[in-house]
């Protein structure tokens, strides 16, 4: 239960955020993001109605008042009692447009990332389908520079999207070429190794789309090239998706005859052998441990 001057401290910030004075909305959004670590406040926060007031801040023309909004709708999406509540079509509108309007805004464009991916967690994820979220999480990739944060926040939260059939299918139609040389261009990139492997997870599942397949015909040797690399990557995820991946391009007359051409299936031949080594190894490791 909250004591009465934290609830009366707590509905004061929530009136402030209609202030017309900009700097006083954007600092009541500040003070609420740090009372916001407590789970009982959030949830008094959410009580309070509070969705209305922010989804008005997220279009102010201030970009502080933007930033300061989003920053506080990130902290309450983390919180699964509130995710339901907040995956509402209103919100999501909003944060589709924001994407749109703000795509080189690195702060707005990673929280809303982080905010759909919460969201898209919870049971909702249909509605996240259905709104603007999945376009302008793509287009973003466009405008977005790969040493920001940001693009890890995009890439990661498209991969999570990307596990459901429905978003995959929503993902496919919006692809062009344009996209598709982004992602398999960031898919290359491994120096940055989170944004690597999500753009390759999210190429991967956009596979068994016909679309997809005639997109990435125009990048044979690029795809070629950081498969090799994913098969000779010390982290086995990178090499499990390299072959996951191998497996579905193969099945591709084009693909096939690429890949006989530049020798990858000796590649692969020197993964699996490796692969049997570290398995005799590990099983006499964990014989000698038993004895």
């Amino acid at each position: 239960m909250l004591r009465h001057g934290n609830r009366f401290l707590l509905r004061t910030l929530i009136s402030l955020l209609s202030s017309s004075v900009d700097k006083v909305s954007s600092q009541a959004c500040v003070c609420l993001r740090n009372l916001a670590t407590s789970v009982d406040l959030q949830a008094e926060m959410v009580a309070e109605d509070i969705l209305p007031k922010l989804l008005s801040l997220l279009a102010s023309g201030s970009e502080d008042v933007r930033r300061a909004s989003i920053a506080l709708l990130w902290v309450l999406s983390q919180r699964p009692h509130n995710q339901d509540t907040l995956a509402c079509a209103e919100l999501l509108q909003s944060l589709g447009m924001l994407l749109s309007a703000h795509k080189t805004d690195p702060v707005i464009v990673g929280h809303t990332a982080c905010i759909i991916k919460n969201l898209s967690l919870s049971k909702n994820i249909q509605r996240i389908i259905e709104s603007p979220c999945v376009e302008g999480l793509l287009r973003t990739m466009l405008s977005t520079n790969t040493q920001e944060d940001s693009l890890r926040y995009v890439t990661s939260c498209l991969a999570e999207l990307a596990k459901q059939e429905g978003a995959t299918l929503r993902m496919v139609q919006w692809m062009d070429e344009p996209l598709t040389k982004c992602l398999v261009r960031l898919a290359g990139q491994l120096e940055h190794t989170e944004p690597s492997f999500q753009a390759a997870s999210i190429i991967q599942h956009m596979m068994g789309h016909e679309k997809m397949i005639l997109l990435v015909k125009h990048h044979i040797g690029e795809i070629q090239d950081y498969l090799k690399n994913f098969l000779t990557h010390q982290e086995i995820r990178f090499q499990q998706l390299g072959i996951s991946t191998f497996c579905r391009l193969r099945e591709d007359p084009e693909f096939s005859l690429a890949f006989r051409k530049s020798q990858m299936a000796k590649l692969l031949e020197q993964v699996r052998q490796q692969t049997e080594e570290t398995q005799e190894l590990l099983r006499a490791a964990i014989c000698q441990d038993d004895s």
